[in-house]
């Protein structure tokens, strides 16, 4: 449905992935056609992945931890890709 909807408004998705590992990309890129809208994720599982890839601070991540609405809003505003 999710796809459908992209599909319709011509908009796209990525997305930044942590303790799930790659699972939500996965689930994503198991339905056909679905490359029409998925443009990728990156998986920063690590602390300093998020840090050197995603530009999280360091001290928000000291601060309240890598699980927290703060930094997960940070990793998906962080994720773009190039329009093409």
């Amino acid at each position: 449905m999710i796809g459908r909807i992209l599909r319709e408004k011509g908009l796209t998705l990525a997305c930044a992935e942590s303790i799930t590992g790659g699972l939500i990309s996965d689930r994503i890129t198991d339905i056909p056609g679905s490359s029409k809208y998925f443009k990728g994720s990156i998986v920063c599982y690590s602390v300093q992945a998020k840090i050197d890839l995603l530009s999280i601070p360091e001290p928000l991540i000291r601060e309240r931890g890598v699980i927290c609405p703060e930094v997960a809003a940070r990793m998906a505003a962080s994720v773009s890709w190039p329009s093409r």
